[in-house]
């Protein structure tokens, strides 16, 4: 049974219509949802008598956004109220804080609900306020038993720093089973950015899902984060935007996912100053593995990297969306794509506002792509001039990719080569045998 209160209508609650909203929050339900309602004295008690009921059958818990407009002292006696109410229950699998500003003093008040929770597989903190003293203090929480039973962790757009991010690192560390990982908008500079990475080295024999956006990784963090990715068999999604990469981390990375991300189909690298030396280790990605989807808007590829993106997609079967909005790209660039995009018959979105495409090439790829292509509305139109510099580029990018072609059709040359040397030989091999066993039988006679 579930218990969820309207979110539609979001109320600072009395203690009167706390009752009238919670009465039947009772023993026999396992979900509830309270979030968009705000607590405060009185209320508070309500709240924490009704989920004292449910406590014994209750295991998914969402308390998000319960003490809004509440002043802080208030705030902290509301979150200590309820968690007081939950004493008894230690069988929850969800736990979701988000968008209460606890900081130290609010994960003080309500941190006996993350206490010994060892069944506990998915907690949301986003939008919190945390710093990195809460760190520690979520960390001591959770750690108390260990290793956790952690499926999904997410840290959300909190003020946790490089310390923050040390702080909490034992607890991927010790989360064996940890599948869904968002570590996101947390002003993380590059040690913090590369402790995370370490810790989550052996996590990616699990890790499907991984966000760690809106971090100064720098390069750094970077190749901290492609020795991470070089073995993650189950990895799916990653999203690293606006990480500082520029061309030199987007390249490791992409390096490494290459061969060690097979089941990779989402990649997020956005704003991250990516010029064509970053878009050929894309290209040379799209060409390896089936990636679904690119999102690699507000970068600097301009008509060069454009091209070279084109050429890659040439070889993926499986590219359903191409997001490249506001990346410096002028008609030569749009019309690559665009013509590379048409013959993908999968492709369900190719994503190019916010650059300088002449009208003339907007007509052009529109005919070409019609309902797949994106919107234009803030297209520019006024095409910067090629660089020959790029032109040039792209000369030798097309060779090195010939070459590239020319040695996969020798490994598979010199492969076939070994099959029939191979078979060659068992043939012989039976033959022989087949003279030794007629021999055999004419002794015998």
């Amino acid at each position: 049974m579930h218990f969820h209160l309207d979110q539609t209508k979001r109320e600072s609650l009395s203690t009167e219509r706390a009752e009238e909203l919670l009465h039947g929050l009772t023993e026999g339900v396992v979900s509830v949802k309270l979030s968009g309602k705000s607590f405060g004295d009185g209320s508070a008690q309500v709240a924490a008598d009704a989920l004292q009921r449910a406590s014994p059958t209750l295991v998914h818990l969402d308390i998000s956004d319960i003490i809004a407009s509440r002043p802080e002292d208030e705030a902290k006696r509301t979150l200590a109220t309820i968690s007081d109410g939950l004493a008894s229950c230690k069988q929850l699998e969800f736990i979701d804080l988000s968008d209460n500003a606890l900081g130290a003093k609010g994960v003080r008040a309500i941190g006996e609900l993350l206490t010994n929770q060892e069944k506990l597989k998915e907690l949301l903190l986003c939008n919190n306020g945390l710093a990195a003293d809460a760190g520690d203090l979520i960390t001591s929480a959770l750690l108390e038993t260990k290793p956790t039973s952690l499926v999904k962790l997410h840290f959300h757009n909190n003020l946790l720093e490089t310390p923050g991010s040390i702080a909490l690192a034992p607890i991927v560390e010790h989360s064996p089973d940890l599948e869904d990982f968002r570590f996101s908008s947390l002003r993380i500079g590059r040690e913090g950015a590369v402790r995370i990475c370490k810790a989550l080295q052996p996590r990616f024999q699990t890790l499907r899902y991984l966000n760690l956006a809106d971090n100064s990784f720098g390069q750094e963090g970077a190749e901290a984060l492609a020795d991470a990715v070089s073995d993650a068999p189950l990895l799916e999604t990653l999203i690293v935007s606006d990480c500082l990469l520029e061309d030199d981390g987007v390249k490791v990375i992409c390096d490494s996912l290459r061969s060690g991300a097979p089941k990779l189909r989402s990649l997020h690298v956005a704003a991250n100053e990516i010029s064509i030396t970053g878009a050929k280790a894309l290209a040379q990605l799209i060409r390896k593995i089936k990636l679904r989807e690119l999102v690699a808007e507000d970068n600097e590829f301009g008509n060069a990297g454009a091209v070279r993106l084109a050429k890659g997609m040439r070889r993926n079967s499986c590219l359903e969306i191409l997001n490249v909005e506001g990346s410096e790209v002028g008609g030569r660039g749009a019309l690559a794509l665009a013509q590379a995009a048409a013959k993908l018959k999968c492709l369900k979105s190719l994503q190019l506002d916010k650059n300088a495409i002449p009208a003339e090439v907007v007509e052009e790829i529109t005919r070409l792509l019609d309902e797949r292509l994106g919107p234009l509305d803030d297209n520019d139109e006024e095409e910067d001039e090629d660089d020959e510099d790029d032109e040039d580029e792209d000369d030798e990018d097309d060779e090195e990719e010939d070459e590239e072609d020319e040695d996969e059709a020798t490994d598979r040359q010199v492969a076939s080569e070994v099959v029939e040397d191979a078979r060659a030989v068992s043939e012989e091999v039976r033959g022989e045998v087949n003279n030794l066993a007629a021999d055999i039988n004419k002794l015998k006679i």
